[in-house]
Protein backbone atom coordinates (compact mmCIF):
# COMPACT_ATOMS: atom_id res chain seq x y z
CA UNK A 1 0.00 0.00 0.00
CA UNK A 2 1.41 3.68 -0.52
CA UNK A 3 0.59 4.86 2.91
CA UNK A 4 4.11 3.65 4.09
CA UNK A 5 6.10 5.23 1.24
CA UNK A 6 4.33 9.01 1.21
CA UNK A 7 3.52 8.66 5.28
CA UNK A 8 -0.11 8.19 6.57
CA UNK A 9 -0.93 11.83 7.45
CA UNK A 10 0.59 13.42 3.66
CA UNK A 11 -0.80 10.41 1.74
CA UNK A 12 -4.13 11.11 3.10
CA UNK A 13 -4.08 14.55 2.17
CA UNK A 14 -2.95 13.75 -1.61
CA UNK A 15 -5.59 11.13 -1.92
CA UNK A 16 -8.61 13.28 -0.88
CA UNK A 17 -6.89 15.97 -3.35
CA UNK A 18 -7.19 13.94 -6.16
CA UNK A 19 -10.58 12.16 -4.97
CA UNK A 20 -12.06 15.46 -5.56
CA UNK A 21 -10.83 16.53 -8.51
CA UNK A 22 -8.41 19.76 -6.89
CA UNK A 23 -5.52 18.22 -8.06
CA UNK A 24 -4.86 16.31 -11.41
CA UNK A 25 -2.21 13.83 -12.47
CA UNK A 26 -1.73 13.63 -15.87
CA UNK A 27 -2.30 9.99 -16.81
CA UNK A 28 -5.84 9.45 -15.99
CA UNK A 29 -8.65 7.58 -17.65
CA UNK A 30 -11.43 8.68 -19.95
CA UNK A 31 -13.93 7.47 -17.00
CA UNK A 32 -12.16 9.14 -14.18
CA UNK A 33 -12.24 12.27 -15.89
CA UNK A 34 -15.66 12.04 -16.49
CA UNK A 35 -16.19 11.76 -12.65
CA UNK A 36 -14.22 14.75 -11.85
CA UNK A 37 -16.04 16.76 -14.50
CA UNK A 38 -19.31 15.73 -13.28
CA UNK A 39 -18.58 16.51 -9.68
CA UNK A 40 -18.41 12.56 -8.52
CA UNK A 41 -15.96 11.27 -5.93
CA UNK A 42 -13.35 8.98 -6.88
CA UNK A 43 -12.92 5.69 -5.23
CA UNK A 44 -9.66 4.29 -3.52
CA UNK A 45 -8.83 2.22 -6.07
CA UNK A 46 -8.93 4.73 -8.85
CA UNK A 47 -6.74 6.80 -6.59
CA UNK A 48 -4.18 3.91 -5.78
CA UNK A 49 -4.12 3.57 -9.72
CA UNK A 50 -2.81 7.02 -10.58
CA UNK A 51 -0.53 6.75 -7.88
CA UNK A 52 0.96 4.07 -9.87
CA UNK A 53 0.40 5.54 -13.23
CA UNK A 54 1.81 8.40 -12.34
CA UNK A 55 5.10 8.40 -10.11
CA UNK A 56 6.63 11.38 -8.83
CA UNK A 57 10.38 11.40 -8.59
CA UNK A 58 10.55 15.30 -7.15
CA UNK A 59 12.92 15.61 -3.78
CA UNK A 60 11.89 19.00 -2.20
CA UNK A 61 14.46 19.60 0.96
CA UNK A 62 13.06 18.37 3.63
CA UNK A 63 10.38 16.03 2.82
CA UNK A 64 10.67 12.51 1.26
CA UNK A 65 11.30 11.80 -2.94
CA UNK A 66 7.52 11.40 -4.27
CA UNK A 67 4.08 12.86 -4.03
CA UNK A 68 4.80 14.32 -0.51
CA UNK A 69 7.32 16.57 -2.20
CA UNK A 70 6.05 17.41 -5.29
CA UNK A 71 3.15 19.69 -2.96
CA UNK A 72 5.66 21.59 -1.55
CA UNK A 73 6.58 22.80 -4.92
Amino acid sequence: MMENTYGRYNYKVVQLLIQNGLYKPVKVSQSVRNKWNNGIKLSKGEVEKMFMDNPQNHKEAGFERGWTSRFDT
